[in-house]
């Protein structure tokens, strides 16, 4: 794969030879880049990571490739594709990427990212693309969640002598047609009747729905269990007389349970990765064409720890009930659902509002 070129709109992505040693140097050997491995590269590792690259070309025809600027040819970071593991499965291939500080905080890691992602979907038989990420490691998580990933599990790496836990993100073949406007691709529902009874009929979204049909959706009241709640700040415009704070939730996709839909939705929108057992049914209400399933979840996690959606959410805070529970109309759970939360067992004290 000597002449392989991977081309952004302003970087291309060329295999590592030996003459990019020295910014292998710069980049390997740096205490503050290589903050995730616990230690700066010795020259003997800068010499076996640049092998390990080289016989994954000729034996996978894919790994960690130089990124340069097109501009000027330099070289300013690694980014490829690799084959992982992760537990039990079968290999997964991973979207890695590592570059220098100087090039950190101007996109272009992911600008590489997305190029990396969409040859893979373009060019292998795989379901699912990965980025497997030390849980450490913020600006990295970011960068998989501008790819369209979302956390779906953790695992532990052993390196260095010491037990590394990091996050799994992925992103389906189906999710990297939607966002990447992919004919065919957009959003479908599936509908119900008034009584949620399945029609076996899928519409895609924006779509008007045939009368008397439905569609699902969810959203997720998240608790510190201290008495205060998470909303989240909508990025996208609003109807007038709305308000841009809601909880997290959007629409249950064709074939997602409204459980599964939680998770992404939740994931998606604050970077909040949780088990289904985390996730406690309050109860349905239907506005519209659209039934609404509600979950509460006890998280409490710093605001600066979140992670948001480019597009759907761009800040978050917490609030107490009292104001949660004026809230207007918009997506939040129904006037009598949030009383129930404050008033019925368990959910008072899940919510920490009995202490």
């Amino acid at each position: 794969m000597s002449d392989f070129c991977l081309k952004t709109k302003s970087l291309f992505l060329r295999p590592l030879t030996d003459k990019d040693l020295p910014d292998l140097r710069e980049i390997l050997q740096d205490e503050v880049t290589m903050t995730a491995y616990e230690h700066a590269f010795s020259e003997q590792e800068v010499l076996d990571w640049l092998a390990r690259q080289q016989e994954r070309y000729s034996q996978r025809g894919m790994g960690l490739m130089a990124v340069c600027r097109k501009e000027t040819g330099q070289m300013i970071g690694q980014c490829g594709l690799t084959w992982q593991e992760i537990g039990q499965e079968n290999p997964v291939v991973e979207v890695g990427y590592l570059f220098k500080r100087g090039a950190w905080g101007r996109g272009l890691a992911s600008q590489a990212a997305k190029a990396c992602r969409d040859w893979a979907f373009e060019h292998m038989p795989v379901e699912n693309v990965y980025s497997i990420i030390r849980n450490t490691n913020r600006a990295s998580r970011m960068v998989a969640v501008r790819n369209g990933m979302q956390c779906v599990g953790s695992m532990v790496k052993h390196y260095y002598g010491m037990d590394m836990p990091h996050d799994i993100y992925a992103i389906s073949r189906r999710e990297w047609m939607r966002v990447t406007g992919q004919p065919g691709a957009s959003e479908a529902w599936d509908l119900l009747d008034e009584q949620r009874r399945p029609l076996h009929r899928t519409v895609l979204r924006r779509v008007r729905l045939p009368e008397g049909a439905f569609h699902v959706g969810v959203r997720v009241v998240v608790t510190d269990g201290e008495g205060h709640i998470l909303l989240v700040h909508s990025a996208k415009k609003k109807h007038p007389g709305i308000s841009p704070w809601e909880c997290p939730g959007g629409a249950v996709l064709s074939g997602e349970t409204s459980l599964r839909a939680a998770q992404r939705e939740l994931c998606e929108e604050t970077g909040i990765a949780l088990d289904e057992c985390e996730l406690h049914y309050i109860g349905g209400t239907t506005v519209g064409t659209c039934h609404h399933d509600n979950y509460l979840a006890v998280k409490k996690i710093p605001l600066e720890a979140m992670l948001f959606q480019p597009g759907e959410t761009d800040t978050a805070k917490w609030v107490d009930f009292e104001e949660f529970f004026n809230m207007p109309a918009g997506r939040m759970p129904s006037p009598p659902l949030r009383r129930k939360l404050c008033t019925q067992s368990p959910w008072r004290e899940l919510m920490g509002l009995s202490k």
